[in-house]
């Protein structure tokens, strides 16, 4: 059996929390993917809107 020294368990202890952000790095990229295909649909759908907004008066101002 061995003992282990305070400077020993400290540095597992960084050892192990470095080991768990790391897992929830590729998490946290997944999820702002998410996000912003979220985002991007919006603007996309805002912006059809936008044609057919822009569109409509046209042919309200034309008549």
């Amino acid at each position: 059996m061995f003992s282990v020294t305070p400077e020993i368990s400290w540095k597992l202890q960084l050892y192990f929390i470095g080991l768990k952000r790391e897992d929830h790095v590729p998490a946290i990229a997944e999820s702002l993917r998410k996000e912003i295909a979220v985002m991007e649909d919006e603007i996309n759908t805002q912006e059809e809107l936008t044609k057919k907004r822009t569109g409509l008066s046209k042919n309200h101002k034309c008549k």
